[in-house]
């Protein structure tokens, strides 16, 4: 539960990380596989190098899948990324993020770069067992970076925000804005 998936240049769709389904207690993983719609059958494929829930996935134009963010077990932030090679087969080291991220959007625009809007800074629970879950919508994010598959770095935006947000979705209109709502 709560993994991600991206389509890979051959046509295959890479199935990355995810948990056992509890969304305040989550046991993250690192582990990927891939599909083949063909065949309809899935097989393994290396793991990630941190393990990875509530994470974002974007196909990028050179073939590369970028995965940014997320969260451990027990809901520890992720301020990183890391990046798929097709080619390969292999997943880069980890590349730092300006911020650490959970139930984020990472948005492809047209020019190929990587929008990251908004997302949870925390998704821990004290003790584990809690049912207050203020703590996580306190920790609701307003800021965004933007990923350059030409430098693999992440810059942040100049402007935040209009609203704190997480769980949200966006996309990029005919114009080349992005709408998040």
């Amino acid at each position: 539960a709560f993994h991600q998936t991206a389509r890979l240049p051959n046509g295959a769709y890479l199935v990355i990380g995810g948990g056992n389904g509890a969304l305040l207690l989550p046991v993250a993983s690192p582990t990927c596989e891939i599909y083949n719609p063909c065949l309809r059958v899935f097989q393994p494929a290396p793991p990630m190098t941190t393990e990875r829930t509530l994470h974002r996935a974007t196909a990028l134009n050179d073939g590369r899948i970028l995965v940014t963010g997320g969260s451990m077990t027990l809901g520890v932030p992720i301020s990183t990324a890391e990046i798929y090679n097709p080619a390969t087969g292999q997943w880069s080291a980890p590349i730092p993020m300006n911020s650490v991220r959970i139930a984020h959007t990472a948005t492809k625009l047209n020019d190929g770069r990587v929008l990251i809007t908004g997302g949870s800074s925390s998704f821990v629970l004290n003790p584990p067992t809690s049912t207050n879950y203020l703590p996580i919508f306190q920790s609701a994010m307003d800021t965004a970076e933007i990923f350059d598959p030409a430098t693999n770095t992440f810059t942040p935006t100049v402007n935040a925000m209009s609203a704190k947000r997480f769980g949200h979705a966006a996309t990029v209109l005919a114009n080349g804005q992005v709408l998040i709502a």
